[in-house]
């Protein structure tokens, strides 16, 4: 974290008079003219002065969002996570990355782990399951549990994973 840049953000006349400027619940406030990395030292330093909010960064680009997280990762210890783009337009991921990492910041944000999130205009806009059908495709094992091996690879079948005697890719698993 660079505390010494948060800390001369919030003195000047922009960042003093900020926090009182912030809309309620379902409000927006656009802002323009931050060059480079301003714009995340902002986010930064309202989402340490403001621990009640989530802070959602919509970047024109993939590229742009991940320099976006990069620079709040410099930033800020604060929990940051990006909601990726699908690499195809329509319902289906066939990226099993991408897919994987989509479910993993909707679980953060339900379970209240995050306080920014990142992402692009088009993957505001495209569908994605709902929180009950992710909570049908999660498999939590800890360990000493004790659990029926059969059990365990029916569910990750039943998830799409598939079942290989030497795991290489991404959405595989061996036994």
């Amino acid at each position: 974290m660079i505390e010494p840049i948060l800390s001369a953000f919030g003195r000047t006349p922009f960042g003093v008079d900020l926090p009182e400027r912030l809309p309620g619940t379902g409000g927006t406030l656009r802002l323009a003219g931050l060059a480079g990395s301003s714009g995340a030292v902002m986010v930064a330093w309202l989402a340490e002065r403001l621990p009640q909010r989530l802070f959602t960064v919509v970047a024109a680009t993939p590229a742009d969002a991940e320099r976006w997280l990069a620079d709040l990762a410099t930033l800020t210890d604060l929990p940051a996570a990006l909601y990726p783009q699908r690499e195809a337009l329509g319902d289906e991921e066939p990226h099993y990355e991408i897919a994987g990492e989509r479910a993993e910041t909707l679980e953060g944000l339900l379970r209240g782990r995050l306080r920014i999130l990142v992402t692009t205009a088009r993957a505001t806009a495209e569908k994605t399951l709902v929180p009950e059908a992710l909570s049908r495709l999660r498999l939590e094992v800890a360990v000493g549990e004790q659990r029926p091996l059969t059990d365990v690879v029916g569910a990750l079948e039943r998830m799409g994973y598939q079942r290989v005697s030497v795991v290489t890719e991404v959405a595989e698993f061996s036994v």
